[in-house]
């Protein structure tokens, strides 16, 4: 920092925000509904015991896949660094134009 100038970037640490978790637990909750509609015994029993335990394991991997590829899609559909690059560019030079006196 020089002269008192500072920096800025931009970017948010977190583009997605809470938007992925909300979609990894809804899309998690979609074989619960499966089983209580499909007659099959076996495919109820293995979803009340491994997708309704937040402890288990199968849980607990199944929805964190979920967060990091709704995350990764929602950030790919979302930012866009060349509009990112444009924008603070018109915004620079829209700056250093002086408004009134057209004489």
């Amino acid at each position: 920092m020089y002269g008192g100038q500072s920096t800025y970037i931009p970017l948010k640490v977190n583009q997605a925000g809470v938007i992925p978790i909300i979609f990894a637990s809804s899309l998690l909750y979609i074989p619960v509904l499966l089983s209580n509609v499909v007659p099959w015994l076996s495919l109820r029993n293995w979803v009340q015991h491994n997708l309704l335990n937040p402890t288990d394991g199968w849980y607990i991997v199944f929805y964190g896949l979920f967060i990091v590829l709704f995350t990764f899609f929602y950030v790919h559909v979302t930012f866009d660094p060349t509009s990112r690059r444009t924008r603070s560019a018109s915004r620079v030079a829209t700056s250093r134009l002086q408004t009134g006196g057209a004489d």
